[in-house]
């Protein structure tokens, strides 16, 4: 499993995890150096940071320089890597309860039904 598919399980998409894992890795960058790094597109770059920011991992602050053209913004992860990663754990931990959970409903489930199944060949 490669580290962007490792943090789709924890609901990032693509996007938003190539763009995480330079982040992390790299600290602040400028949209060009994240598509670079990664190989995505600027448009797909562009999204995975504006779903990020919306998400509140990710912020940006923009460059003063020339006047004409695109203005010029510099990305970096609102949080440090260590709070990160204690983010991570403790979703961990919530979607483990959760399954556990729904494991515990399945099998309560299906022991009913066996019972069940017992009780009618019984009869029979």
């Amino acid at each position: 499993m490669k580290r962007d598919e490792a943090l789709k399980l924890f609901g990032f998409n693509k996007f938003e995890s190539k763009c995480l894992i330079h982040l992390l890795k790299h600290g602040e960058s400028m949209a060009r150096e994240i598509e670079r790094a990664t190989g995505l597109r600027q448009p797909e770059v562009s999204m995975g940071l504006t779903s990020l920011n919306k998400k509140g991992f990710v912020d940006f602050k923009k460059l003063k320089g020339k006047k004409r053209g695109r203005p010029k913004q510099i990305y970096y992860m609102k949080m440090s890597n260590d709070k990160f990663i204690e983010y991570l754990k403790k979703d961990a931990e919530k979607k483990k309860k959760e399954i556990d959970r729904a494991l515990s409903i399945v099998l309560g489930y299906l022991e009913k039904a066996k019972k069940k199944g017992k009780e009618g060949k019984e009869g029979a």
